[in-house]
């Protein structure tokens, strides 16, 4: 499907599968209906599917009706990132349907728009007492664009705290091991709103993505990963020493 063939106000699906529970949100014009998937086991990837085409029947629609479908690219669960995304992909290659994807902080920053004269600290669980980090300004963080990044870093918890003053509001998922240490953040609208309204206005710019580029963010290497890596340089200092 072209971008000229988008409808502005069809319905678009929003998948976001970052956090504990997977969220699909399904969008007509300016109001989207929201439905939680709680991850069962640990797992997304068992209900997200029946979910999905459950709120599709609900709405008389089925995939190929969609006017495109938007999914949060992380960083976040690595699992749900990928389940995620993998059921994005499967719905623009089956039925053709344009896809975004947009990044956590850049959901983020379109969600705390309302307080883009404050500086915002948004967080993100990396685990092993770190955190994902980004800083918005007044005049930084312009996620309506449809090219915006919002850069992030990895820094230490004990990092973060450091950084936050009485000017500062914190925004995001703030992990259990600080809740009690970081400010509670302000009420705001579901991420998975926010997806849904970056994802139309990215759709209706013609910032389409195919299926093959559409990527999870990962933001790091997982703990399996690095400690096979820790492996192979050991044996090679190993190898190394020996000779």
């Amino acid at each position: 499907m072209s971008a000229d063939a988008i409808p502005a106000d069809g319905p678009l699906l929003a998948l976001d599968t970052s956090g504990r529970d997977a969220v699909v949100g399904l969008a007509h014009a300016e109001a989207v209906d929201l439905t939680v998937v709680p991850r069962e086991a640990g797992r997304h990837a068992r209900s997200l599917v029946p979910t999905l085409a459950d709120v599709l029947t609900a709405a008389g629609l089925e995939a190929g009706d969609l006017a495109g479908v938007a999914v949060n690219l992380g960083p976040g669960s690595f699992t749900g990132l990928r389940v995620g995304v993998t059921v994005a992909q499967m719905i623009g290659w089956s039925r053709d349907v344009p896809l975004v994807g947009c990044g956590l902080f850049e959901l983020l920053a379109h969600q705390s728009r309302s307080l883009a004269a404050r500086r915002r600290l948004l967080i993100a669980n990396a685990e092993r007492e770190e955190l994902f980090v980004a800083e918005c300004g007044s005049a930084e963080c312009r996620p309506d664009r449809p090219d915006a990044e919002v850069s992030f870093t990895i820094a230490s918890d004990e990092s973060v705290l450091g950084r936050i003053d009485e000017n500062t509001v914190v925004l995001g998922d703030i992990p259990r091991r600080l809740q009690t240490t970081l400010p509670t953040p302000p009420a705001l609208p579901p991420l998975a709103e926010s997806l849904a309204v970056l994802g139309r206005q990215r759709l209706a710019a013609g910032a389409c993505v195919p299926p093959a580029q559409i990527l999870p963010v990962y933001g790091r290497r997982s703990a399996a990963e690095e400690l096979r890596e820790a492996g192979r340089r050991s044996k090679t200092e190993t190898a190394r020493s020996a000779s």
